[in-house]
């Protein structure tokens, strides 16, 4: 079952369950096993994004400082400044 699915049968639009047919805990295991791998999956692609994000933003904030040296520096040295200010 994809989180679709899932969705589809116990989001908000879903219908009420009938509460005469009893489920058994190894149906409802198999349920939250298969919750638990697709949270993984999830986790999974949500990480590699975010790496893949953090990766390029590292690579344009070295190219802008390679591209700006003496901007890189004042900024660096106004922001030290205003943190040595901040903290006496």
């Amino acid at each position: 079952m994809t989180i679709l699915q899932g969705m589809r049968t116990h989001g908000p639009n879903a219908k009420p369950a009938n509460r005469n047919t009893p489920r058994s805990s190894e149906d409802l295991s198999d349920e939250i096993d298969a919750i638990r791998s697709e949270i993984q999956n999830l986790t999974s692609t949500v990480t590699k994004a975010a790496g893949s994000q953090i990766n390029h933003a590292q690579e344009s904030v070295e190219s802008a400082i390679r591209g700006n040296p003496f901007a890189a520096v004042a900024i660096a040295a106004a922001a030290g400044f205003l943190y040595g200010a901040i903290r006496r």
